[in-house]
């Protein structure tokens, strides 16, 4: 029997992979085994320490996880939801199904929603072709701008994407709790938001460890 050896963008759908995701996951192998599986690359030692970490509390600050990346890396032995997210739903892969029009290299890992930040509203990732050759470099592709065809390096590494958008969330915080009266109300609404982007930005300086030695 002849193996299967495509991978997504190079023609292999979403629901193609989330079937090779589930029989994999079934035979013992490792996430990192699935995406690799899935996307026909290694992936960066950073993103390996990212699926060690709570990213629900990234989802709360606008990171959003994009979702088809994320269903192929659920993993049952993690904490988390009790089965994968069944993804299918109309809205669930409509910015991931444009990028792969677009730009079938880009793999995008996560989906920021403010248009403000540094990053604006887009989709970031890695380039499956850059990964092959050891490049590790984060790239970025505008969720609603149709006429940039190609995800963009935006950063050395994904880290350093989340990061800024990190101290963007940090930065405004701090701002308004500079001005509001002490007793505003919503004082304990960006504190909070405050102490979860401090807490989220060390979570980050303890994955850049492993990519070190990576």
């Amino acid at each position: 029997m002849n193996a299967d050896t495509r991978y997504l963008g190079d023609g292999l759908t979403p629901e193609e992979a989330g079937q090779r995701a589930d029989d994999l996951q079934a035979a013992g192998a490792t996430t990192m085994e699935v995406l690799r599986a899935c996307y026909g690359v290694e992936f960066p030692s950073e993103l390996a320490a990212l699926l060690e970490t709570d990213l629900a509390e990234f989802n709360d600050l606008g990171v959003l996880d994009a979702a088809l990346f994320w269903y192929l890396a659920w993993a049952p032995a993690r904490s988390g939801p009790t089965q994968r997210r069944p993804f299918g739903a109309a809205d669930d892969l409509h910015y991931e199904r444009q990028a792969f029009e677009r730009d079938p290299d880009f793999v995008p890992v996560f989906d920021l929603e403010d248009a403000d930040y540094p990053f604006g509203a887009a989709l970031v990732g890695y380039r499956r072709s850059a990964l092959a050759e050891g490049d590790t470099r984060a790239f970025r592709l505008p969720r609603d701008r149709a006429d940039e065809q190609h995800a963009e390096a935006v950063a050395p590494c994904l880290l350093d994407v989340l990061a800024a958008w990190l101290s963007g969330e940090r930065e405004e915080a701090a701002d308004q709790l500079a001005h509001l009266d002490p007793f505003d109300a919503a004082v304990g609404m960006y504190r909070e938001q405050l102490e979860t982007a401090d807490a989220l930005l060390a979570v980050l300086e303890a994955c850049r460890a492993p990519t070190l030695t990576g």
